[in-house]
């Protein structure tokens, strides 16, 4: 594991993943961050690379040979190297090998990086093409936040916050939630605000991508002092899911990459949301994390 902190906040990231596991807030004696209980979903906030979301029957072609990859790629799952660590700053890398070209055709270099600054943590995903040809992929990120934060409240008690101007239509899913349909159905909201219930997730998430004013805050109706804002303006969709009745935390997600919609033909370089990076370009994106 590894760690930076300042006077207000201690981040906990481990190597494999380069996964987020802790936000904890030293004043109040908080942990932000979901702790990744097996009863309900082990992880904490993965990285998703090189999809986002499911593949239809977990398959794609490029330049006519299928490939096989599960949901949100296999970045989760690899050892990062660590190439940078300071008290606030730290900086993961991860390297195309043998086992990620069997599912992935593409030599690239993924950087990510952990920023701190008083209560307010960047996360950096840099993407470098080290290939000979143009690389396909979508990044995203999953961060889980403990929901309820504090005793004496239900995930009930906490909503959604967002600006005036944001479009709440979420993609509809297939009856097998295998993909998506073209269709968007209205998420149930007031004025700018989406209350937390679970009836929200019968489905499965809630995937956002006309939001203008890319900001959004989870609050407490109980704890007004309480407030998690997530700024997301280099990400194009963003997710909202939790998994099934009662499971204690919200993910709000950032993505730039979609699953696959019913009607796409498998092909990588025409996938909804795909990224187009050409040969020794690098593409970087972040997101940030301020806590009240």
């Amino acid at each position: 594991m590894y760690f930076i902190e300042n006077e207000f906040l201690k981040i906990e990231v481990c190597s494999i993943g380069a996964e987020l596991f802790s936000i904890y807030d030293k004043k109040k004696n908080v942990e932000y961050l979901w702790q990744g209980d097996p009863v309900y979903w082990k992880r904490r906030a993965p990285v998703l690379f090189p999809i986002v979301g499911n593949l239809k029957e977990d398959r794609y072609i490029y330049n006519g040979i299928e490939y096989s990859m599960n949901q949100h790629g296999f970045a989760r799952d690899k050892e990062f190297k660590c190439i940078y660590s300071d008290k606030e700053k730290i900086r993961f890398k991860l390297l195309f090998d043998k086992d990620s070209l069997k599912k992935y055709p593409f030599k690239f270099e993924l950087d990510i990086e952990y920023i701190l600054t008083n209560k307010k943590l960047d996360i950096k995903y840099s993407i470098n093409n080290i290939d000979n040809k143009n690389m396909f992929y979508s990044i995203g990120g999953h961060p889980a936040f403990n929901c309820p934060v504090f005793q004496n409240e239900n995930f009930g008690d906490y909503y959604l916050e967002f600006e005036e101007d944001t479009v709440f239509e979420s993609y509809a899913f297939t009856k097998d939630l295998s993909a998506l349909k073209n269709d968007k159905i209205l998420v149930n909201h007031k004025d700018n605000l989406i209350s937390l219930d679970y009836d929200l997730f019968a489905e499965d998430a809630i995937i956002l991508d006309q939001i203008k004013c890319k900001k959004v805050k989870l609050k407490s109706l109980k704890n007004n002092d309480f407030g998690i804002e997530l700024n997301f303006d280099d990400f194009s969709y963003l997710g909202i899911w939790t998994k099934g009745l009662n499971a204690p935390f919200i993910c709000i997600e950032p993505w730039n990459g979609i699953k696959d919609f019913e009607f796409h033909n498998g092909e990588i370089d025409s996938k909804v949301g795909i990224r187009n990076l050409n040969p020794g370009n690098i593409e970087s994106f972040i997101y940030n994390i301020i806590v009240d």
